[in-house]
């Protein structure tokens, strides 16, 4: 549950309205998290700074209330109807051998969530688009390592729950150590360009200066290194 709830903070910065601040603090209070408002509007103030938008643009783009990433109670209930049909499949049916099964997969088996899903992040592969080559490689980069990781889970045998858990969890930490050399490893000015249109940097910050990173590894290590 505490998890969650971190994750729920870190998901409200990115959809939270531009003019309630507040909203956020109230949500770190919830998990007994001390995020600093004026610390987490010098972040804001710096990267916006950084790209040429003024505080006030820059927080509008990156905290849209019409991008929430909340479900309904309706989509979360026909959604896992679907799941549970899925785990009544062989377990041949969803083992998979490389990334191009992956998607033709939740299509077929899942194709409520996957229109569900496909319809918020359809604004996401519109900006996406509007971005270099270059740039755009980095999220790309980023999905595939997704996809290369939902591969290897599929093959392990998750009767263990417990087992299993860890192992996804140790993937999911591989993913975000991978994507921050990645991030690294981009030039400046395609970092900048990444910026404009995503605020990874930004709300990233917030996330690790705000103290939800150390607490959120934390639990994830307390986790998979249960005995």
């Amino acid at each position: 549950l505490q998890m969650l709830l971190l994750i729920s903070v870190f998901l409200l910065v990115a959809g939270a309205g531009a003019a309630d601040m507040s909203k956020i603090m109230d949500a770190c209070k919830e998990v007994d998290i001390a995020c600093n408002q004026t610390a987490m509007e010098l972040i804001f103030t710096e990267e916006a700074t950084k790209i040429g938008r003024t505080v006030d643009e820059h927080t509008e783009k990156c905290m849209k209330k019409e991008e929430s990433m909340e479900w309904t109670p309706m989509q979360k209930f026909k959604m896992s109807r679907e799941f549970a049909r899925v785990e009544r499949l062989d377990r041949d049916e969803y083992r998979f051998k490389n990334t191009s099964e992956v998607y033709p997969f939740i299509k077929k088996h899942l194709p409520y969530s996957w229109a569900a899903i496909e319809k918020k992040w359809a604004p996401i592969k519109a900006e996406q688009e509007k971005m270099s080559a270059e740039t755009r490689a980095f999220p790309q980069g980023i999905e595939q390592l997704f996809l290369e990781s939902v591969v290897r889970l599929s093959q392990l045998d998750d009767d263990d729950k417990i087992a299993f858990m860890k192992a996804a969890i140790q993937e999911g930490t591989a993913i975000v150590k991978k994507a921050i050399v990645m991030y690294k490893e981009l030039p400046e000015a395609n970092k900048l360009e990444l910026e404009r249109y995503s605020c990874v940097r930004t709300l990233s910050r917030v996330f690790v200066e705000m103290g939800l990173y150390d607490q959120y590894q934390a639990l994830l290590d307390g986790i998979v290194n249960a005995k």
